[in-house]
């Protein structure tokens, strides 16, 4: 788990993966199966059933505002965005990225759930440059990078390459294709954005790391990305 000091209290991450559910590799069955996930959550962190809020992750651009959710359903997103401090938000991931977010002076926060289609749309600079006019008195964002695929593990074909061309760092060529880093490409759109970030990165791989579901390991779980405040 990390924690983060603000000026509203302390903002908690935590990722439950692959050896929080006790879940071997060759498991042809979803986490989901074995136990609710809000009862797994609420053992783990001790948080109120009916103060979690999460999304039904769609591969498009949509960020959830906590406030105008029903605690028990999941709409369709892929992003969560609270301005509640009692609430918990957690979305469901396996390699793609979960981007979480949160400001040092004014209570919101957030986690956004991004794959290659999800960035190729740029809703996550599309987000903070709405934020930038709506709450102009944050001076910046704090920004984590969950556990996700790296590049040099991420191979794609030129059909999806193609919305990459724009990045520096993000998109190599090899013989049997191209290795794409989502991480890396979201990163330098943020950072070409008029706004100010602080970044962190827990630097882990799905693909590599036992401890976290990849569907490139033909995992069938979900790893839950959650953040709230105490």
């Amino acid at each position: 788990m990390k924690k983060f000091q603000t000026e509203y209290g302390k903002i908690h991450i935590q990722i439950l993966g692959q050896s929080d559910w006790k879940i071997d590799n060759n498991s042809k069955m979803e986490n989901t199966q074995f136990i609710g996930i809000r009862d797994f959550i609420h053992n783990a962190v001790n948080h109120p059933h009916d103060k979690m809020y999460s999304a039904r992750q769609v591969h498009g651009g949509r960020i959830l505002n906590s406030s105008e959710l029903q605690s028990n359903t999941e709409e369709e997103g892929d992003g969560l965005c609270s301005y509640h401090t009692s609430h918990l938000l957690y979305i469901k991931t396996a390699d793609c990225l979960p981007l979480f977010f949160w400001s040092d002076t004014n209570p919101v926060f957030g986690v956004l759930h991004i794959g290659w289609k999800g960035a190729s749309l740029h809703f996550v600079e599309d987000f903070f440059l709405k934020m930038k006019i709506e709450m102009p008195e944050i001076s910046f964002w704090n920004i984590l990078f969950g556990p996700s695929i790296s590049m040099k593990n991420y191979t794609v074909q030129e059909d999806v390459a193609v919305y990459f061309q724009d990045g520096v760092n993000s998109l190599q060529k090899f013989t049997d294709g191209f290795k794409l880093g989502v991480k890396e490409y979201v990163n330098e759109k943020l950072e070409n954005l008029p706004c100010s970030f602080h970044f962190y990165d827990l630097g882990i791989c799905t693909y590599e790391d036992n401890n976290f579901f990849s569907h490139r390991r033909k995992c069938l779980g979900r790893n839950l990305n959650l953040i709230w405040t105490t």
